[in-house]
Order: C-alpha cells, then sequence, then structure tokens
C-alpha cells in the first residue's frame, strides 16, 4: 500500500518489492518461501516509518551479504 509516496511497511508490500526483484530485474524465479520471509523480516528491522518503494529495493545488497554470513 503506498499513501503520498511513502509506503507502509507491511508483510504484503514488502513482498511485493521481493516478487518485482526477481521477476523484473534478476530475470529469475523467487527463491524459497523461507528466504522471502527472512527478506521481510530483514527489510521490516532496518526500516522506518515512511520509507519508500525504492527503500525496500536498497536493502536487497545489503540482505544477500546478511545471508552470506550465515
Amino acid at each position: 500500500m503506498i499513501i503520498s509516496g511513502a509506503m507502509m511497511i507491511d508483510d504484503i508490500a514488502i513482498e511485493d518489492v521481493w516478487v518485482k526483484i526477481f521477476s523484473f530485474h534478476v530475470g529469475c524465479p523467487c527463491p524459497s518461501e523461507r528466504i522471502r520471509d527472512r527478506f521481510i523480516t530483514f527489510a521490516k528491522e532496518n526500516l522506518k516509518e515512511g520509507s519508500t518503494e525504492q527503500d525496500v529495493y536498497n536493502l536487497f545488497p545489503i540482505f544477500i551479504n546478511y545471508l552470506g554470513e550465515w
């Protein structure tokens, strides 16, 4: 959900960006639901109120590096 250019931070909005990243930019199927759920949790922990869709996109490479630290 987008209100005046700012994104409501909820699971559905974050998952929407997740799907866009893989379908429009990476060009492959999304990883497992477990990894998606980790991204949603990671995003919710790192985004602030009033974040935009671009802020969620910007978290993606940070999330990839986070996965590499497991």
